[in-house]
Protein backbone atom coordinates (compact mmCIF):
# COMPACT_ATOMS: atom_id res chain seq x y z
CA UNK A 1 0.00 0.00 0.00
CA UNK A 2 2.81 2.52 0.70
CA UNK A 3 4.17 1.94 -2.81
CA UNK A 4 0.76 2.63 -4.31
CA UNK A 5 0.42 5.85 -2.29
CA UNK A 6 3.94 6.88 -3.34
CA UNK A 7 3.15 6.31 -7.04
CA UNK A 8 -0.09 8.29 -6.78
CA UNK A 9 1.69 11.11 -4.95
CA UNK A 10 4.47 11.33 -7.53
CA UNK A 11 1.90 11.20 -10.33
CA UNK A 12 -0.05 14.04 -8.71
CA UNK A 13 3.06 16.20 -8.33
CA UNK A 14 4.24 15.54 -11.89
CA UNK A 15 0.82 16.29 -13.37
CA UNK A 16 0.51 19.41 -11.24
CA UNK A 17 3.85 20.80 -12.36
CA UNK A 18 3.41 19.76 -15.99
CA UNK A 19 -0.11 21.10 -16.50
CA UNK A 20 -0.15 23.71 -13.70
CA UNK A 21 -3.72 22.70 -12.86
CA UNK A 22 -4.88 21.07 -9.66
CA UNK A 23 -8.06 19.87 -11.39
CA UNK A 24 -6.16 17.90 -14.04
CA UNK A 25 -3.86 16.41 -11.41
CA UNK A 26 -6.79 15.38 -9.19
CA UNK A 27 -8.73 13.99 -12.16
CA UNK A 28 -5.70 11.91 -13.10
CA UNK A 29 -5.50 10.41 -9.62
CA UNK A 30 -9.23 9.65 -9.46
CA UNK A 31 -9.23 7.99 -12.89
CA UNK A 32 -6.10 5.99 -12.03
CA UNK A 33 -7.78 4.74 -8.86
CA UNK A 34 -10.94 3.90 -10.81
CA UNK A 35 -8.96 2.02 -13.44
CA UNK A 36 -6.94 0.05 -10.91
CA UNK A 37 -10.03 -0.80 -8.86
CA UNK A 38 -11.95 -2.03 -11.90
CA UNK A 39 -9.05 -4.13 -13.17
CA UNK A 40 -8.44 -5.51 -9.68
CA UNK A 41 -12.11 -6.41 -9.28
CA UNK A 42 -12.25 -8.15 -12.66
CA UNK A 43 -9.09 -10.14 -11.99
CA UNK A 44 -10.12 -11.16 -8.48
CA UNK A 45 -13.53 -12.32 -9.69
CA UNK A 46 -12.07 -14.35 -12.55
CA UNK A 47 -9.21 -15.90 -10.60
CA UNK A 48 -11.48 -16.74 -7.66
CA UNK A 49 -13.48 -18.98 -9.97
CA UNK A 50 -10.40 -20.68 -11.47
CA UNK A 51 -10.17 -23.16 -8.59
CA UNK A 52 -13.42 -24.88 -9.53
CA UNK A 53 -13.07 -25.11 -13.31
CA UNK A 54 -11.68 -27.51 -15.91
CA UNK A 55 -8.81 -26.69 -18.26
CA UNK A 56 -11.09 -25.58 -21.13
CA UNK A 57 -12.90 -23.18 -18.86
CA UNK A 58 -9.56 -21.72 -17.73
CA UNK A 59 -8.86 -20.75 -21.30
CA UNK A 60 -12.27 -19.18 -21.77
CA UNK A 61 -12.03 -17.17 -18.57
CA UNK A 62 -8.51 -16.00 -19.34
CA UNK A 63 -9.86 -14.55 -22.59
CA UNK A 64 -12.67 -12.98 -20.56
CA UNK A 65 -10.15 -11.46 -18.17
CA UNK A 66 -8.11 -10.06 -21.04
CA UNK A 67 -11.23 -8.49 -22.54
CA UNK A 68 -12.25 -7.05 -19.16
CA UNK A 69 -8.87 -5.41 -18.63
CA UNK A 70 -8.83 -4.14 -22.22
CA UNK A 71 -12.31 -2.64 -21.83
CA UNK A 72 -11.33 -1.11 -18.53
CA UNK A 73 -8.32 0.58 -20.02
CA UNK A 74 -10.25 1.67 -23.11
CA UNK A 75 -13.31 2.98 -21.29
CA UNK A 76 -11.46 4.77 -18.51
CA UNK A 77 -8.67 6.27 -20.58
CA UNK A 78 -10.50 6.65 -23.88
CA UNK A 79 -13.97 7.73 -22.77
CA UNK A 80 -14.07 8.89 -19.15
CA UNK A 81 -10.94 11.07 -19.25
CA UNK A 82 -11.89 13.06 -22.38
CA UNK A 83 -15.48 13.32 -21.13
CA UNK A 84 -14.35 14.64 -17.75
CA UNK A 85 -12.05 17.15 -19.43
CA UNK A 86 -14.87 18.31 -21.74
CA UNK A 87 -17.33 18.66 -18.85
CA UNK A 88 -14.85 20.58 -16.70
CA UNK A 89 -13.98 22.94 -19.61
CA UNK A 90 -12.27 26.08 -18.24
CA UNK A 91 -12.06 24.65 -14.73
CA UNK A 92 -9.36 22.28 -16.01
CA UNK A 93 -6.83 25.09 -15.80
CA UNK A 94 -7.59 26.10 -12.20
CA UNK A 95 -4.43 26.65 -10.18
CA UNK A 96 -4.69 27.74 -6.54
CA UNK A 97 -2.99 31.01 -5.67
CA UNK A 98 -0.58 29.27 -3.27
CA UNK A 99 0.78 27.19 -6.17
CA UNK A 100 1.63 30.23 -8.26
CA UNK A 101 5.21 29.88 -6.98
CA UNK A 102 5.76 27.03 -9.43
CA UNK A 103 8.26 27.92 -12.13
CA UNK A 104 6.59 29.27 -15.27
CA UNK A 105 6.18 26.92 -18.20
CA UNK A 106 7.97 27.92 -21.39
CA UNK A 107 5.76 28.93 -24.32
CA UNK A 108 5.38 26.32 -27.07
CA UNK A 109 7.76 26.61 -29.99
CA UNK A 110 6.46 27.61 -33.39
CA UNK A 111 7.71 25.65 -36.42
CA UNK A 112 9.97 28.44 -37.70
CA UNK A 113 11.36 29.42 -34.32
CA UNK A 114 14.80 28.24 -33.23
CA UNK A 115 14.72 26.38 -29.92
CA UNK A 116 17.33 26.45 -27.17
CA UNK A 117 20.58 24.79 -28.15
CA UNK A 118 20.00 25.18 -31.89
CA UNK A 119 22.05 27.29 -34.23
CA UNK A 120 20.42 30.10 -36.21
CA UNK A 121 19.62 29.27 -39.81
CA UNK A 122 22.35 30.02 -42.35
CA UNK A 123 21.63 32.89 -44.77
CA UNK A 124 20.33 31.94 -48.20
CA UNK A 125 23.13 31.76 -50.82
CA UNK A 126 22.96 34.37 -53.53
CA UNK A 127 23.17 33.26 -57.17
CA UNK A 128 26.52 33.80 -58.94
CA UNK A 129 26.91 37.26 -60.45
CA UNK A 130 24.56 38.95 -58.00
CA UNK A 131 25.74 40.65 -54.90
Amino acid sequence: MPVFAFVLGITFILMLTAFRSIVIAATTIVLNLLSVAAAYGAMVAVFAVFGTLSLQQFKQLSVGLAVAVLLDATVVRGVLLPSAMALLADRNSYLPRWLSRLPPTPPPETPGQAGPGTRPAAPEPTPAGRA
